[in-house]
């Protein structure tokens, strides 16, 4: 979190710093600080992208990926950031 928040473009913003997200969801192991900083720079263009196409209204894309646009973005960018 602490590499999140420093190195953030917005700032220490709580609603972008959202690394904890892959611990929770057991993609990362809370305990390893290996492969982290690759993560959040994952993370980071992950929301970059959203942002892109959105204008900071993430909750619009949100609900076009809920309703099955993963596909879409996966199409449009070659990588999957839906999941």
């Amino acid at each position: 979190m602490a590499l999140a928040y420093g190195t953030s473009d917005r700032g220490a913003c709580h609603l972008r710093a959202t690394i904890y997200k892959a611990e929770l969801s057991g993609m990362a192991d809370p305990g390893v600080v290996e492969g982290k900083a690759e993560l959040l720079i994952d993370f980071e263009d992950h929301h970059r992208f959203l942002q892109l196409i959105c204008s900071d209204r993430e909750e619009i894309v949100l609900r076009f990926l809920l309703k099955g646009g993963k596909n879409d973005v996966r199409r449009l960018c070659g990588k999957d950031f839906a999941d």
